[in-house]
């Protein structure tokens, strides 16, 4: 066997086992629901989905290949494997670029920015909004009286629990730096709100950045970029300032909502925009229907359709042989 058949084996092997190992994680998921929301929208860890969703089944088709390596695999057999990886490979390309067009990513939502790991101490934070009932504005401070810390919907509910993140990050690092348990008197606190100038200078670049995303000039879309969140002035261990802002947007198609991050750096007497993100949510919708949700469920049902397929070629395999016996 030359190297290109070789090489065309590994292929078709390891893709077939991928698809059963994936398509297994679909029992996984059913048997406990909670457990796999908590990972797909965990707020600041990406590898555990990965190893979980690519990783173990990744491990399962080189089990699969070595099994196989040495065998004699008919010819029906490597033109179902063969089957198996065109439709999972298309169903991978079609589904995140769909997924990346609607929800904002790929694979899975992006996690709060590194910088957020690193602080120290928090200085101010506010809630905040653009418009009130004259129309859109600069960016301002919001009195609220609600306890917002009084509990934590990005624990209970890591979907909707978007404008948590930051916060919840604090809370995990704050028996490394003390300072931070102290986040919800900094944010009940009204000498420690964002200072106006400093609301106006990420306003400015937030707007000239053109990353808010505006509906339709309908009566039930929001047109104009409103936002609503959370601004948080914090240090970090080795001494820089940031400004992080997390804001919810209105809504801008049928039940699909925007939700926006950005990062900005203290620049001498001003603050840089150095990071930004967005992803959408959607309430009453189609939520949940991404790609981290139905590719284990899609591979299980190829899995299956795979395994029926199998089972008709090498029984028409043995029936050929028994009849020219």
């Amino acid at each position: 066997m030359n190297i290109r058949h070789k090489i065309l084996n590994a292929i078709l092997y390891i893709s077939t086992g991928f698809t059963v190992g994936h398509g297994l994680l679909a029992l996984i998921i059913m048997a406990n629901r909670n457990l796999y929301s908590t990972i797909s929208f965990h707020y600041s860890d990406n590898i555990t989905w990965y190893v979980f969703i690519f990783g173990l089944p990744i491990i399962t088709g080189l089990a699969f290949y070595f099994w196989l390596i040495n065998r004699n695999v008919l010819k029906g057999v490597k033109i179902l494997f063969g089957a198996v990886f065109i439709i999972q490979i298309s169903f991978t390309i079609i589904s995140t670029t769909k997924n990346s067009n609607y929800w904002g990513y790929a694979f899975k939502r992006p996690t709060v920015f590194n910088e957020l790991s690193s602080a120290e101490t928090i200085l101010e934070s506010s809630r905040v909004s653009n418009y009130d009932s004259i129309g859109i504005q600069s960016l301002y401070v919001v009195l609220d009286e609600t306890d917002i810390f009084g509990y934590r919907v990005g624990r209970e509910d890591p979907y909707y629990g978007n404008i948590d993140r930051p916060f919840m990050v604090f809370q995990d690092n704050s028996h490394i730096n003390g300072d931070l348990y102290d986040f919800p008197q900094v944010f009940r606190d009204t000498n420690k709100n964002i200072l106006h100038n400093e609301l106006l200078c990420i306003d400015n670049q937030i707007q000239n950045s053109e990353f808010i995303d505006k509906g339709k000039q309908t009566s039930y879309y929001d047109s104009f970029g409103q936002l609503n969140g959370i601004v948080t002035k914090f240090k970090t261990t080795d001494n820089k300032i940031y400004i992080f802002a997390g804001f919810n947007g209105r809504e801008i198609s049928n039940d699909h909502y925007p939700f926006y991050e950005f990062l900005f750096i203290k620049d001498g007497d001003t603050y840089k925009l150095i990071k930004k993100q967005k992803y959408y949510t959607d309430f009453a919708g189609i939520e949940g229907l991404e790609y981290a949700n139905i590719a284990p469920i899609f591979s299980l049902l190829l899995s299956i359709i795979g395994i029926v397929s199998l089972a008709i070629i090498l029984l028409t395999n043995r029936i050929i042989k028994s009849n020219k016996s």
